[in-house]
């Protein structure tokens, strides 16, 4: 679940940051068929063949309200709009507790079996009420009469709690609501028991401070399990009514951070009492060790210790190689294939510690505890960062199926099948944003099973490789899901794993999806990752039957189930040796996931359950709990231009030439289907001074936008006086129309955007104004190629504009090229070259010039003579005019550090010549921009800042910094 946004500036910086420069900078596509909901407190906005989910969401999310209003002591005032929208094929949400507009996001794809989230009844309940408890949690208002004023006027209303909280309280409260009301949940799983006992037995737990996040492995997710966890160990001592007392203590008249707040509850500070929390923890760990080990613990022999997400394991069928994913902190996935044959004994590691005794041989050799690296026989690194998931061999043995995420053309993000041939190296795409998952090859290699996800359900469809068709066998709907199909030996059958009631349990179906049946115990355990044994007898699973996630054995002949493995942590994703019948499988640790492998005959005998012992070392004994009752849903109706807020935003541009402060109001809907702003900027009178509105429409996949202005720059009365300032000083009114269409590939994307403009220009040495009318077309288009953690990028941005001014026709060319390269663990370099060239006029304000931040009032299509360079003052760079001709010549050199970006950069601005003499520039920037964030009821924005020295005259060693933020159409 995403972080609920706590306040304007996370809000803006997250967004902003989020924009890769090869990634969708907005998920929500205004430009679909949206359609509306509405209950008594609640509007969902979904796409149309989302309307499904949506209305099951919606039938009993008033009794959501209701139930979690109830546990907080607190149910928000206003009406609430849901934006339900599918844009990566991922199970999330998010909230937004803006008090005056309140908005949660549903991404409704439902989780696996293997998410810590996956034992919910239905998705739509799990997110309504994680997400709604937030909101409920976080827009408690404060009772401080200054705080409650200022926030008023602030351009968004947030309470204290969203301000004060660390991310710990916020995601580990909503986590504790979400057990409390369900009944399932994180709180209520065999998967949090599982994660938090495995990290006290290693010591791996998180100091408070690394509870709210961490760069340990699953270090995100803290924050929901151990953070839900103390709360719910502070509820056990005091009573759920005690957590609401903090919320209170919080929001009171009296100002309180949130240690006071706390303290004044449970007597201590939230530091003191987690220490004792986490002492009682592994205590409870250690108790639970020592009764699995009563019992036998069973956990097969380590074959190899890997760190991360590794993937889950696929044999070939004569069982000498074996495919996974390894993945690590600091690199890209990979997939590899390692032969199953005993590493060799004499490594390289091995003779350099013979060399080492031979030379000293009083030096003791290491210990290695672990076994010897596999053979690694080929290796498909991730492509985009995306890997290439879930390998499963072909009858043949030499090519494998994979899946990896892919970008469509719209931005949104699905995950599609591909063939990989390791001898070639080839890897070919076999469907088309088809959103499949878990692929399976039939035995005779003509199709492949797999879990299709998409609408908001999960569905078996069978996939022909030949043609990249697929068929539905097993419809999903959004009260049940399907996960990962395995056929039979034999081809006649496939198990699949079926979300049934809030519990995953197994069914046998024909190969084309008829007679489907459940098989095993009808109890309340979870059974997935089936798969058979080579005789097609029996199936080997994860189950969490004894509230343990271990590996179980079903007889189909006489549907009884032993258990294969007693283990501390997890085990999970069992594939069968087809030599053997070995079973490889993946086990958890604090640092990821190691690769173990059982014998054919083992077994963990005698009987342990774990539920309701331990603490939050283990599961809690199963609480029934009512199913939410439903409500009335009114509509559908057609979105429109949707619910709209207005927000005035404060910014400003600052720079050499002083200060301008801008003020903006804007009104967008929650989708971002239209945008429209009006604003101005006042202040030095270098800086442009003015007047500003706009707006922009995206019913279509062409967004059209419209933008007027009146603006004044008088340079000369700054930093650049006499001649070079005059010619920068201009009045201009007018505006423009334009469209632009985005198209998104798998390692590429462009944007055009074409217009034409009006203004009545009135340059500083012309007694009256010039007509000037203009006609522009742009094009900025990127691609990337990848391999491992080497990426390579190359951008080409091309502006063209042609008009009359007056009596001059002008034509003005600007064409950038970059490049870009990165390497994990190593600085990443970026370059760039920008040449212009204009003809047909002499005009000052036509003719390139360099310095100043690019205008927060005129469109920069309208002004792509002036070239943005905010460590100089407005107009520093320029050349006299000589002649109807001017070139602008350009390059950076930058190398992205975090958030600073170091940088050197060289301008010059000629009358068509080559350059004679070069303005040099360097220092520190940081450049953020993002489009129109909807669910925030914001426009788009670009926002800049930095330090940088100027080393030529007239400017030499002159320091400046700068700051600017524009509202973008």
């Amino acid at each position: 679940m995403a972080l609920p946004l706590s306040c304007m500036c996370a809000a803006l910086a997250g967004a902003l940051l989020a924009a890769g420069p090869l990634a969708a900078q907005a998920p929500t596509r205004p430009y679909r068929d949206w359609r509306t909901l509405t209950t008594a407190h609640f509007s969902f906005h979904y796409p149309r063949e989302l309307e499904a989910w949506t209305r099951l969401t919606a039938s009993h999310v008033e009794a959501v309200d209701s139930a979690v209003s109830a546990l907080v002591g607190y149910s928000p005032a206003h009406h609430i709009d849901v934006v339900v929208d599918d844009p990566y094929g991922q199970s999330n949400g998010s909230a937004i507790p803006f008090v005056r507009s309140p908005v949660l996001t549903f991404w409704p794809v439902p989780p696996s079996p293997r998410s810590t989230v996956g034992n919910s009844r239905t998705w739509g309940e799990m997110l309504s009420v994680h997400e709604f408890g937030h909101l409920a949690h976080l827009m408690r208002p404060s009772r401080n009469p200054a705080y409650a004023l200022l926030w008023s006027l602030a351009p968004v209303d947030v309470g204290p709690l969203a301000t004060e909280l660390p991310r710990w309280v916020i995601e580990g409260y909503a986590t504790f609501i979400e057990g409390r009301i369900t009944g399932s949940g994180r709180p209520n799983n065999a998967w949090r028991a599982a994660i938090l006992r495995q990290w006290a037995l290693e010591g791996k737990l998180p100091t408070y401070d690394e509870m709210s996040a961490s760069s340990a492995y699953l270090g995100g997710s803290y924050a929901y399990l151990v953070g839900s966890a103390f709360l719910g160990w502070l509820a056990q001592r005091g009573g759920d009514s005690s957590l609401v007392h903090v919320w209170r203590r919080g929001t009171a008249r009296v100002g309180r951070s949130f240690d006071a707040a706390f303290a004044g509850v449970y007597g201590d500070a939230p530091r003191v009492l987690y220490g004792r929390f986490v002492a009682q923890l592994m205590a409870e760990a250690i108790d639970a060790s020592r009764a699995i080990d009563s019992a036998g613990l069973m956990q097969g022999a380590l074959d190899q210790h890997l760190d991360w997400g590794t993937g889950d394991p696929a044999l070939s069928p004569d069982g000498k190689r074996l495919a996974l994913v390894l993945s690590s902190a600091d690199a890209p996935p990979r997939t590899v294939i390692w032969s199953t044959a005993p590493p060799p004994v004499d490594t390289a590691a091995e003779r350099r510690v013979r060399r080492m005794l031979a030379r000293d041989p009083e030096d003791v050799a290491p210990r290695s505890i672990y076994p010897r690296p596999r053979v690694v026989l080929a290796t498909l690194p991730a492509v985009a960062g995306q890997a290439f998931a879930s390998p499963r061999f072909l009858p043949d043995g030499k090519r494998l199926l994979v899946v990896r995420a892919t970008q469509q053309r719209d931005g949104s993000t699905r995950s599609d099948l591909y063939l990989w041939t390791p001898a070639s190296g080839a890897v070919r795409r076999l469907t088309v944003d088809a959103g499949v998952q878990t692929p399976d090859p039939s035995p005779d290699g003509r199709n492949a099973l797999a879990t299709q996800c998409a609408q908001g359900t999960c569905s078996v469809v069978r996939i022909a490789l030949a043609t990249g068709r697929v068929t539905v066998l097993l419809a999903g709907t959004p009260a049940r899901s399907y996960y990962h199909p395995r056929y039979a030996p034999d081809g006649a059958t496939f198990v699949v794993s079926v979300s049934d009631g809030g519990r995953w349990r197994l069914a046998v179906a024909d190969r084309d999806g008829g007679g489907l049946s459940y098989v095993g115990p009808d109890d309340r355990a979870n059974r997935f990752d089936a798969t058979f044994r080579p005789d097609g007898k029996s199936l080997v699973f994860s189950s969490d039957a004894h509230g343990t996630m271990d590996l179980a054995e079903l007889d189909l002949r006489t549907d009884r189930v032993r258990q294969l493995t007693r283990v501390t942590g997890a085990a999970v994703a069992p594939v069968v040796d087809p030599i053997d019948e070995s079973i490889w499988f993946l086990s958890l640790h604090a640092r990821g996931w190691d690769l173990r492998r059982l014998p054919a005959d083992s077994a963990a005998h005698g009987s342990l359950s774990l539920v309701g012992r331990f603490g939050a070392a283990a599961p809690p004994s199963p609480v029934e709990r009512d199913t939410m009752p439903a409500n009335a849903v009114l509509g559908p109706t057609g979105y429109g231009l949707g619910p709209r807020t207005t927000r005035y935003l404060p910014g400003g541009v600052y720079g050499p030439d002083g200060w301008a402060t801008t003020l903006f109001l804007t009104n967008v809907d929650v989708i971002g289907r239209l945008t429209a702003f009006a604003g101005g900027a006042a202040g030095a009178r270098p800086q442009w001074n003015g007047a500003t509105g706009g707006a922009a429409l995206r019913i279509w996949r062409v967004q059209v936008d419209a933008r007027g202005h009146w603006a004044r720059r008088l340079a000369s009365t700054g930093s650049v006086a006499g001649p070079a300032g005059t010619s920068a000083d201009v009045t201009r009114k007018g505006g423009l129309m334009a469209a632009a269409y985005e198209s998104f590939g798998d390692q590429w994307r462009w944007r055009a955007r074409a217009g034409g403009g009006y203004e009545l220009v009135r340059p500083a040495a012309l007694p009256t104004g010039l007509d000037r009318t203009l006609g522009f077309m742009e094009w900025t288009g990127a691609v990337q190629q990848s391999s491992g953690d080497v990426t390579l990028g190359e951008a080409l941005a091309v502006h063209a504009d042609a008009g009359r001014t007056g009596q001059d026709d002008v034509r003005r060319l600007l064409v950038r090229a970059g490049a870009s390269l990165g390497r994990t663990g190593s600085l990443p370099l970026a370059a760039t070259f920008t040449y212009g060239r204009m003809t047909g006029s002499s005009l000052p304000f036509e003719r390139f010039s360099a310095g100043g931040s690019p205008s927060p009032l005129v469109d920069s299509s309208l002004t792509s003579a002036s070239f943005a360079m905010p460590g100089l003052p407005n107009g520093a760079i320029t050349a006299p005019a000589s002649g109807p001709v001017s070139a602008l010549y350009h390059y950076r050199i930058s190398g992205p550090m975090g958030l600073l970006t170091p940088f050197y950069e060289a301008v010059a601005v000629t009358n068509g010549g080559s350059p004679a003499r070069w303005h040099r520039v360097a220092g520190f920037d940081l450049h953020l921009q993002m489009a129109s964030l909807a669910g925030l009821y914001l426009p788009g924005l670009s926002v800049s800042l930095g330090l940088a020295r100027s080393f030529d005259a007239p400017f030499a060693n002159r320091y400046s910094t700068y700051f600017s933020m524009r509202v973008l159409p």
